[in-house]
């Protein structure tokens, strides 16, 4: 069974103090991730497994935080080939894959300003295939 990313969504109330509050390197700008994000955060990992692979996450804020969501404004890049990472949302088996999941799930769970949405509550169109 592949893993499956966790969906996320802003809590009711945040804004860009909370998140600045929390992510002491907020950036301007946000051409990258999309044409709306005014700024963007920006984290680097290495996956377990990842044999050193670098991937960076970053997760970038319109304007409104309202617009908000986490497939048009969260960008996982691997820094070695310089490529998006898009296949989250399918279901074939990639171990590499699997540790970029992981990775993702992990540093999405630590900030405060995010909750997880259950399944059922996203509207958005992107949702995984529960049943891989």
């Amino acid at each position: 069974m592949m893993k499956q990313i966790k969906r996320f969504k802003l809590k009711d109330g945040t804004t860009f103090d909370t998140i600045q509050q929390e992510c002491k390197f907020i950036r301007d700008g946000g051409s990258w991730i999309n044409p709306d994000s005014l700024h963007y955060i920006s984290r680097d990992v290495t996956p377990q497994n990842s044999r050193g692979a670098e991937i960076s996450l970053e997760i970038g804020f319109p304007k409104d935080l309202s617009k908000w969501d986490d497939y048009d404004f969260v960008l996982v890049l691997d820094e070695d080939f310089c490529q998006p990472y898009t296949p989250f949302y399918g279901n074939e088996p990639f171990p590499f894959l699997s540790g970029v999941i992981s990775m993702y799930n992990e540093v999405m769970e630590r900030f405060s300003f995010l909750e997880e949405i259950e399944t059922e509550e996203l509207e958005d169109g992107h949702v995984c295939d529960e049943t891989a």
